[in-house]
């Protein structure tokens, strides 16, 4: 919020537009739950919007419609995601979702975002994003996304998260939640073609809350078990490109083990041509 001194010398709160879509309180209904509690896509969808609102915010935008100098629209993409101790399944219709945020820059071309989830008052999980400022190189091409720098954002700060993705990006890191990230041999592989009216974003890209549900696609079909179902999980995905409308995927559930009621899994999502465009990490505990 801004605050602004009229003429009577006392102080009014002036909300601005991207104050009112940051309202840290949700009511959840129908749009918001599956059959086991609060969707994980719409949590992310949410987060995702939020998060590109405040860096607007912090580059003191008044909306979120950055270019860069050439005039190009530049896109927030998100290149990491962290949810820990996430609980969806307490969060019911008529539960009130209090997201509380903050945001920082972390390079030259990424900002970092943490959210803060409480249901009717009660811890229910946290979530961190990384996103990249992206350009199309060529029009209508997600295969030639190119990064891209932005002006007028706050000192750069790396702390946390962002250090454990810039390890696994720059394959560093060799083991992450317990899998081998080297691991070739895989227990299940499936082709998906996403569609590109339920799947991709209004930025015509692969939605990034859509990549774990594909994950979990594979999960349910080998193991007739339901993520969503899960008391408790913490979920990291790292993100390596996306894709065009019509592109086929090729889904690969590299492990995952249940033992007790401790459940993990590892999954890869890759371009037909072999190149990876996400790994996907999953641990959580089921319901006792």
């Amino acid at each position: 919020m801004n605050i602004r001194l009229d003429s009577s010398l006392e102080f009014r709160w002036e909300q601005t537009e991207l104050d009112r879509a940051l309202s840290p309180n949700v009511l959840m209904g129908m749009p918001h739950l599956t059959p086991f509690g609060l969707s994980e896509s719409w949590l992310l969808k949410e987060l995702g919007h939020r998060h590109w609102l405040l860096v607007a915010r912090a580059a003191n935008m008044e909306d979120a419609d950055f270019r860069d100098r050439g005039g190009r629209e530049v896109y927030a993409a998100i290149s990491a995601l962290s949810m820990k101790g996430v609980k969806l399944l307490r969060i019911k219709a008529n539960s009130v979702l209090t997201i509380s945020s903050s945001v920082r820059r972390i390079s030259r071309t990424q900002c970092w975002s943490r959210h803060d989830l409480e249901a009717n008052g009660t811890p229910a999980g946290s979530v961190e994003m990384i996103s990249t400022f992206v350009v199309r190189a060529r029009e209508g091409d997600n295969h030639s996304i190119a990064r891209v720098s932005i002006d007028g954002l706050p000192e750069i700060d790396q702390r946390g998260f962002p250090q454990v993705a810039a390890a696994l990006r720059s394959k560093t890191a060799a083991v992450h939640f317990g899998f081998h990230l080297d691991q070739t041999e895989v227990r299940a592989r499936k082709t998906f073609e996403p569609d590109v009216v339920r799947d991709f974003n209004g930025a015509g890209l692969l939605y990034f809350s859509n990549f774990p549900a594909i994950a979990d696609g594979i999960i349910r079909q080998e193991l007739g078990f339901y993520p969503a179902q899960l008391e408790s999980f913490d979920r990291d995905v790292f993100y390596a490109g996306n894709l065009n409308a019509g592109d086929i995927v090729d889904v690969e559930l590299v492990s995952a083990k249940l033992a007790g009621r401790d459940f993990g899994s590892y999954v890869r999502i890759l371009r037909h041509n072999g190149a990876q465009i996400a790994s996907i990490y999953l641990r959580g505990r089921t319901c006792g």
